[in-house]
């Protein structure tokens, strides 16, 4: 599996390092875990998102989550850790990581929707390919919708004690 960011947008958000690894965790029932983990560094001026996106051998985004960082001005570390679900019968060729300003919000479609007007792409350079970028506006809704149902749901279990 193969981990791609793009340096030169982290350094325009002040991010001096980003380290990103990932491992797969044990498989239960039709779900398998990917964990996310890493550090980073910078004298950063806003709250930023890393927003990682995992993707399949045919270039289909396959889960995604996302992890605030909040780095003050003395550009100390700052470590994360996300677990992503994924499908079982899926194998992971690539995450993509992408650093994006915080939309204020912690619902997906938000993320989403600023990844969009930035027009954050994998580009033909990146493993990624050019299958990625046009399967992945279609898979980031149903990501982003599957996000809110879930929230929603979750939500309602927290409000009737559940």
């Amino acid at each position: 599996m193969k981990i791609c960011h793009k340096e030169k947008q982290e350094r325009e958000y002040g991010l001096e390092t980003l380290k990103v690894s990932a491992k797969q965790l044990s498989k239960t029932g039709n779900c398998c875990m990917l964990q996310v983990t890493g550090d980073c560094t910078g004298a950063v001026s806003q709250t930023l998102l890393l927003v990682f996106q995992v993707y399949n051998d045919d270039g289909e985004m396959i889960g995604a989550d996302f992890s605030q960082v909040l780095l003050p001005d003395t550009g100390r570390e700052h470590a994360f850790e996300t677990l992503i679900d994924l499908p079982c019968q899926e194998a992971v060729s690539l995450i993509a990581v992408q650093v994006i300003p915080d939309p204020g919000s912690w619902m997906m479609s938000d993320v989403v929707s600023k990844l969009h007007e930035l027009q954050v792409q994998p580009s033909s350079d990146d493993a990624a390919g050019a299958e990625h970028s046009q399967s992945r506006p279609q898979s980031l809704k149903e990501f982003a919708e599957d996000w809110e149902n879930r929230w929603a749901e979750w939500e309602w279990m927290d409000d009737h004690g559940r």
